[in-house]
């Protein structure tokens, strides 16, 4: 990496104004743990974004006189606002002025989603004490409201917005193009080793080949970051020698669902039926085991465990991706029908892919196209809450693919339904 000089061009972007409950959290919650420097270069930072969401590019030199610090304090700084993941820092040159920076600012936690993730607590408690501790989990609280003998008149959205379903599915696709300008972008980093082993120091936790490998994969599988997952493994952790419970780390993952933030990846409108294209989006944006439980849901089919191994087996020794094996179990539980999923005929096809460099979803729908496994797209909405059900032509499986054992299909009406439940349902988890 090139050194930044004062001379060094920078832009940032973010949220141009901050609320009263941001700025409470950086005051109250945020400084104790990052410092004092940390928090001028933040605000320094904020406050050059325009109300367009972006500064004009500004020297280095300009931010160190604000903040009146030097150089390498202003990178100690940066980096403290990086770990805590108020701040994300790019590079990239330009033939004419050199190394450019960008920073993408982001808001800190509000202070009621502050308490409730054990770590961010955990280091406050650390730095200030129990009694201050305290005092600022009392300032914030939500105050209590009792309903006892209140009965509640507030109408519904239905009863009084009246919302022709034709005249919504008619604006569905600017619908979706809008939502798409508002999810924010962020970059898969894989995970982070260094700052996961920094937090669980403190537990002296022996971690082999083998327990790495299935951290890695527990991590795609749950949409578990660093620092949630360093608090897992810390419960999970057993024995003098302190090494992990990896079946125990499992069921504290499974107790926990919740969706990725990461943005699906769009695809290109002419390489996939819009069907197609809107299963790609959704393969991108929930970790397999959320999706996976969702569909099972909608089928009121219980959870196997062996099915929750299956998909670590795809994710660690086939190497999927968490896209491709969102696909594959779609193809099985949806298309195909299936109740379960089948570990002869799942791995099978997923030792296929693996070998044939299958790496994203979109390689595997054609992967499936190509071996007569077609998708064929039902009318329906463009809307992923009305998404209607893949159907799949009968022509056989490559050989070397055995096909899973024969169960009652369900009529096209209940898939169907099933496909729009779960859309409604994933919807819906994604908002909490």
């Amino acid at each position: 990496m090139e050194e930044i000089k004062p001379t060094t061009f920078y832009t940032v972007y973010g949220v141009p104004q901050l609320d009263q409950s941001n700025q409470q959290a950086l005051l109250y919650l945020y400084q104790p743990i990052i410092g004092s420097q940390a928090l001028a270069l933040y605000l320094n930072l904020n406050a050059d974004i325009t109300l367009t969401g972006k500064s004009q590019e500004i020297m280095h030199t300009d931010l160190l006189s604000a903040i009146d610090l030097g150089l390498p304090n202003m990178i100690k700084a940066r980096e403290k606002l990086e770990g805590l993941g108020l701040l994300e820092s790019f590079e990239k040159k330009d033939t004419e002025l050199g190394l450019q920076l960008v920073y993408q600012l982001h808001t800190p936690m509000k202070p009621e989603t502050f308490f409730q993730d054990p770590i961010m607590s955990y280091l406050l408690l650390n730095k200030i004490g129990e009694r201050r501790y305290q005092r600022l989990v009392d300032r914030f609280k939500p105050a209590n409201f009792n309903k006892k003998g209140l009965k509640n008149i507030a109408k519904t959205f239905r009863e009084i917005y009246n919302i022709q379903e034709s005249n919504f599915e008619a604006n569905a696709e600017v619908l979706k193009q809008t939502q798409d300008m508002f999810v924010e972008e962020t970059l898969d980093k894989g995970f982070d080793w260094e700052t996961f082993n920094h937090l669980i120091q403190k537990f002296k936790i022996h971690l082999n080949d083998q327990t790495k490998k299935a951290i890695e994969s527990l991590h795609i599988m749950y949409a578990v970051n660093e620092i949630e997952m360093a608090d897992f493994v810390g419960k999970a952790s057993v024995g003098e020698t302190q090494h992990v419970d990896l079946n125990y780390l499992r069921q504290l993952l499974g107790k926990q669902d919740k969706p990725s933030e990461e943005k699906p990846v769009k695809v290109k409108p002419e390489s996939f039926t819009k069907g197609e294209a809107r299963l790609l989006e959704e393969s991108k944006k929930f970790p397999p085991v959320q999706y996976f439980k969702a569909i099972k849901k909608q089928k009121g089919v219980s959870t196997q465990n062996n099915e929750l191994k299956l998909i670590e087996k795809m994710l660690t020794q086939q190497k999927l991706t968490s896209g491709v094996v969102n696909i594959l179990i779609n193809y099985a539980l949806v298309v195909q029908k299936q109740s379960y999923l089948n570990e002869n005929y799942i791995t099978k096809i997923a030792q296929d892919w693996s070998a044939q460099g299958i790496d994203t979803p979109e390689k595997a729908i054609s992967r499936l196209k190509n071996n007569n496994q077609k998708f064929v797209k039902k009318k329906s909405s463009t809307n992923f809450s009305q998404r209607k059900n893949f159907q799949t032509r009968t022509e056989a499986l490559p050989e070397h693919i055995k096909q899973p054992p024969v169960e009652s299909s369900l009529s096209e009406e209940k898939t169907a339904e099933l496909n729009r439940k779960l859309a409604q349902f994933l919807n819906k988890e994604g908002d909490n």
